[in-house]
């Protein structure tokens, strides 16, 4: 679906691999999250993205600079409670996992990639994503940032697809 829409719209396409979210979430090494990273690269490079329109970069190798100055304005946003709301942390868990929601929601920002995107903050971003990740998206630009989140296929009606913008909620069926 993504290769469809940058095809139809030419736009760029920005593809994070969470390394370090299979390192902190499995029971990996940091060196064989990122071997299954660049194994994902790879069959997502496979699916024929224009190349002069697609980034995809490793958390492990690309945060710093403005991605992390993004991370910590949106981890201020965001309170303990409601991360812990929305994955149902326990004292159990160990403080990654808490500090990992900013790392997801910041690619959805321009700002956070200056060497694509210059000085234009003005770009909207569709970002597609699971459910559980849509509350990542805290509104500290004014930017309308849209979430494309696909269902689980119904035989009788289609893919559906949700749009959820920031100030609404409207449905595409195919």
């Amino acid at each position: 679906m993504l290769r469809l829409l940058q095809d139809a719209f030419k736009v760029p396409l920005v593809i994070q691999l969470t390394d370090d979210e299979k390192y902190m979430w499995k029971n990996l090494s940091v060196e064989e999250s990122q071997r299954l990273a660049r194994e994902n690269a790879k069959d997502i490079i496979a699916c024929g993205f224009d190349v002069s329109k697609t980034f995809i970069f490793s958390d492990f190798d690309y945060v710093g600079g403005a991605f992390y100055k993004n991370m910590v304005k949106v981890a201020k946003c965001v309170t303990y409670n409601k991360v812990v709301g929305i994955f149902g942390f326990t004292g159990e868990d160990h403080i990654g996992k808490v500090s990992f929601p900013p790392v997801q929601a910041v690619p959805s920002f321009p700002s956070s990639f200056p060497h694509l995107f210059s000085s234009n903050d003005n770009i909207r971003c569709l970002i597609p994503c699971a459910i559980d990740q849509i509350s990542h998206q805290p509104s500290i630009y004014v930017l309308d940032t849209g979430v494309l989140v696909p269902s689980i296929p119904d035989i009788k009606m289609g893919l559906k697809l949700a749009l959820a913008g920031s100030f609404s909620f409207s449905a595409i069926t195919i």
